[in-house]
């Protein structure tokens, strides 16, 4: 699917921010709009001639990074991508809200990491700034309520164009000693520098271990070009993190900064062309209360539909929870149209939910063993899968390190 994000982050001014894309916006360099209702269309009043590039050609920065998840929060930051707005389109959108990472989860037994490729093309301004003259008539004949209702109170003043890229991966089902462990494996493949071979060596060491424990999910996206696209087919290796860099370069290296989307717009107010009517004051404090919203819903309905799915096999408290979480989806939708039909209601529900612990499928002390031996590297893949395939496992001296010997599982009563 190809859409635009918008991001909107949080205001410093009470009159004035900073804002990007996404799917609903309306935004364009010179548009109008509405601070309390961003999603809003306006009638074009700003004219102009032609826009300039105030940073110079090409990419003023290039960066790459690779990181560990830990929340959905923690992933809309890293891509710039909006929560307030994503809950104007979650809770009032007109047709359903797009889940661009409904394969990548944030739950007790799951673990997220992503590499990331940016490029800032800079900062384009508009020349010659001026009202269309309906608009400067209004202001002129001191009609500020029905210039306000045209034009919005404010308007986008600059842009900032770019590209990004994120290859984005995902472990679920694994148990808290076992995403621990692999943490701590993950975050010593990137101690050395991103490009490093160490680095890379590293990271073809974890992705391996974390394969054996786990099904990984992967998937890329990248805004820019046409707007958001997702890749199926990048990729081919995952975990060759030299292929997954080489990926991310040569696709930035392929667009210029026409062909980047605008990953930030700059507004202004009105009061600029001599708007003389409310400006907005509020709206930081309302779009604060609505991201949190947007990150509290989403990951209650994940759990909501994974309880929904394991109530299909077993019942037990998961119907309990599952009651429970349905009605802390409806107190979340309620508080967020409090906040939209006043910003002074919009108040957080104090309300914790009880931490679900999932069904983590039963690992055997002989395929615990195993992983042991392998997670240590006392074992290559190939060996993992002979003594899998024989039943058997490797018992260690822990004083050394080593393999004491390799034993039948069934003998020791180790479990297959």
């Amino acid at each position: 699917m190809n859409k635009f994000l918008l991001v909107l982050l949080v205001c410093t001014h009470g009159w004035a921010g900073s804002y990007g894309y996404h799917p609903s916006t309306t935004l364009f360099l010179g548009a109008g709009f509405e601070p309390l209702h961003p999603d809003r269309a306006f009638q074009s009043c700003i004219a102009f001639d032609g826009k300039t590039n105030v940073d110079g050609p090409g990419a003023i920065n290039t960066s790459y990074s690779l990181s560990l998840v830990k929340s959905r929060k923690d992933l809309y930051n890293a891509l710039s991508l909006s929560a307030d707005l994503s809950a104007h389109a979650l809770f009032w959108g007109a047709g359903a809200s797009t889940d661009y990472f409904h394969e990548h989860q944030f739950q007790s037994d799951s673990m997220t990491w992503m590499v990331l490729g940016r490029s800032d093309y800079g900062r384009f301004v508009m020349n010659n700034v001026r009202l269309t003259p309906a608009a400067q008539n209004l202001i002129d004949t001191g009609k500020a309520a029905q210039f306000a209702q045209m034009c919005g109170r404010e308007y986008v003043q600059q842009e900032r164009r770019g590209v990004l890229i994120a290859a984005i991966f995902s472990l679920e089902n694994v148990s808290e000693e076992q995403r621990s462990h692999l943490e701590s494996q993950f975050n010593a493949s990137y101690g050395g520098g991103f490009f490093s071979i160490e680095a890379k060596a590293k990271y073809a060491s974890f992705y391996r271990t974390a394969s054996n424990v786990s099904h990984i999910t992967m998937s890329i996206y990248a805004v820019g070009g046409e707007g958001i696209t997702k890749f199926s087919d990048l990729v081919v290796h995952p975990d060759d993190l030299g292929e997954i860099q080489e990926q991310v370069r040569r696709y930035m290296a392929s667009l210029s900064a026409t062909q980047a989307a605008p990953l930030e717009y700059l507004s202004g107010s009105m009061t600029a062309f001599g708007y003389t009517g409310d400006v907005n004051t509020e709206s930081h404090k309302r779009e604060r209360v609505l991201a949190e919203l947007f990150y509290r819903y989403s990951d209650a309905y994940s759990i909501y539909k994974r309880l929904e799915e394991i109530l299909k096999h077993q019942t037990g408290d998961y119907q309990r929870l599952y009651n429970l979480y349905g009605t802390y989806l409806t107190t979340l939708l309620d508080a967020a149209d409090k906040c939209y039909d006043n910003t002074k209601d919009c108040v957080l529900p104090t309300q914790e939910m009880e931490r679900v612990v999932w069904p983590v499928d039963a690992i055997s002390e002989c395929e615990r063993l195993r992983l042991k031996a392998y997670e240590r590297h006392l074992i290559d893949e190939q060996e993992l899968a002979h003594l899998r395939s024989s039943h058997m496992a490797p018992i260690l001296r822990e004083n050394t390190n080593t393999i004491a010997a390799d034993v039948m599982c069934e003998v020791y009563d180790l479990g297959a």
